[in-house]
C-alpha cells in the first residue's frame, strides 16, 4: 500500500512544499491529502496508523499532543527527534515491533507501522532525514512547453516501464520542473524537448544566470517597462544569495556585518538597472517610436544597444511589453543582439512572472551559446 503524507493546514503551500519536499527524497511512493477542518483530518490521521506502514502529519506545533492523545494506544512506542517531531510506532500483536535509535536513519524495510508527526513552523526536510530513507531522485527543468506536453512525454517512459514514476511541478504556466525515480539518458530528453530543456537540476533560472555570469566574469545591464522593476529585482536577490553562500564558505569566522560593509560594486553582477517610464532615459527618439510603434523589435534592439554604451557592461538586456502579454526581450553583448518576442496570457501577475521567465530563460541561453561556447 501507498505511504500517506497527511498535512493539516488552510494554506494550500504548506501541501504544495511537503510534495516537493517528498519528491526531492525520491519518495514517489506517498500521497499527500490536506484537510483544514480538525475532525477530518483526526479520521484520516486514525485511518493511517492501521492502513500505512509509514506515515507522516504536518500540523501546527500546538496541534501535534492533541492528535496523540486521540490516536494513541497502550503499547505504542514514542520517541523524540531532535526534542520536536514525534515518532510513533504503532502497537500491534500482527508486528514485530523494533526500538530504533533517533539518532540512526530508520530503513523502510523495518516490520513495523510507524507514524512521524513534523511542525510545520519548523525545517522539516532536517528531521525527514532522521525518519524515512532516501531514495535517488533525477530532475529536469522544462520552460516554453505546456504542462499537457510535458507529461504526455514522461507518461510514455511510465507505460514503458512500470517501476518508473515522476512528478511534475509547474512554476508557472510555461516553467516545469520534473523529478523522476529512474535517469534517463540525456541526449535522449534532449531530443524530446529541444531548447526548452534548460536544466539537469531544480536550480531557479535567476540562479542559474548569476552563476553562470559569476563564473565568466560577466556584468549585467537590466531596462524593463512592462515587467516593473521584477526582473531586476530576481537578479539582485540572487546575485545577493549567491555572494553569501560564498561567502559562508570562504570565511565562515569573519563577522558578517563586517563582511557587507566591504561589499563593493564590483561584487554584484547587476551593475545597472532602468525601470522605464518613458524611453527618453535611453535616448530613444520620438521619430523611431512613431515609425515602429513602442512594443517593437526594433526599440527593443536600440533599448539594449544603448544600454551597453550607458552602462558599460559585458552584457544587457530589455523587457518591453504591452496589457495584452505581447512582449520582445533584446539581449546581447558589443559583438551582437538578439530579439526575441513572444505572448502569454492570463492575470496579470502570472503574465509578468512568465515575461521574466521568459528573459532570464533567453539571457541564460545567450550567455551558454555566445560567451561559453565561442570561448571554448
Amino acid at each position: 500500500m501507498q505511504n500517506r503524507a497527511i498535512v493539516f493546514s488552510n494554506n494550500q503551500l504548506d501541501n504544495s512544499k511537503v510534495e516537493e519536499m517528498l519528491i526531492k527524497f525520491g519518495r514517489f511512493d506517498f500521497s499527500v491529502i490536506r484537510c483544514n477542518q480538525f475532525d477530518e483530518c483526526l479520521s484520516f490521521v486514525k485511518s493511517t496508523k492501521t492502513e500505512c506502514d509509514v506515515s507522516l502529519v504536518f500540523c501546527k506545533n500546538q496541534f501535534i499532543d492533541k492528535f496523540l492523545n486521540k490516536i494513541r494506544s497502550d503499547g505504542d512506542e514514542m520517541s523524540l527527534i531532535f526534542d520536536q517531531a514525534v515518532k510513533l510506532i504503532a502497537n500491534s500483536s500482527k508486528l514485530n515491533m523494533v526500538e530504533v535509535s533517533t539518532s540512526d536513519s530508520i530503513s523502510d524495510s523495518e516490520n513495523s507501522r510507524r507514524m512521524l508527526f513534523l511542525p510545520l513552523e519548523l525545517d522539516m526536510a532536517t528531521f525527514l532525514n532522521e525518519f524515512l530513507e532516501k531514495r535517488a531522485v533525477h530532475c529536469v527543468s522544462i520552460f516554453g512547453k505546456t504542462a499537457s506536453f510535458v507529461e504526455k512525454r514522461f507518461d510514455e517512459f511510465q507505460s514503458v516501464d512500470t517501476e518508473f514514476r515522476y512528478k511534475m511541478i509547474t512554476k508557472s504556466q510555461f516553467l516545469h520542473i520534473v523529478y523522476y525515480s529512474q535517469y534517463l539518458d540525456h541526449e535522449r530528453l534532449l531530443n524530446i524537448f529541444g531548447d526548452s530543456l534548460f536544466a539537469f537540476s531544480d536550480e531557479s533560472l535567476q540562479d542559474m544566470v548569476v552563476e553562470l555570469l559569476k563564473k565568466q566574469k560577466l556584468s549585467l545591464a537590466v531596462a524593463e517597462q512592462i515587467s516593473a522593476g521584477a526582473l531586476t529585482s530576481k537578479i539582485a536577490v540572487a546575485d545577493k544569495e549567491f555572494l553569501k553562500r560564498k561567502d559562508g564558505e570562504s570565511r565562515e569566522t569573519e563577522n558578517e556585518n563586517e563582511r557587507e560593509n566591504e561589499k563593493k560594486d564590483e561584487d554584484f553582477v547587476l551593475k545597472k538597472s532602468f525601470i522605464l517610464t518613458n524611453f527618453d532615459e535611453l535616448d530613444i527618439q520620438n521619430a523611431e517610436i512613431e515609425k515602429f510603434g513602442e512594443v517593437s523589435k526594433e526599440i527593443a534592439y536600440e533599448l539594449t544597444k544603448n544600454l551597453l554604451k550607458k552602462s558599460e557592461s559585458e552584457l544587457a538586456i530589455s523587457v518591453i511589453g504591452n496589457a495584452s502579454g505581447k512582449c520582445f526581450v533584446a539581449v546581447g553583448n558589443k559583438e551582437e543582439i538578439h530579439v526575441f518576442s513572444t505572448a502569454f496570457e492570463g492575470e496579470r501577475q502570472q503574465v509578468l512572472d512568465c515575461i521574466c521567465e521568459f528573459a532570464l530563460f533567453r539571457l541564460q541561453k545567450f550567455v551558454m551559446e555566445k560567451c561559453i561556447n565561442n570561448s571554448n
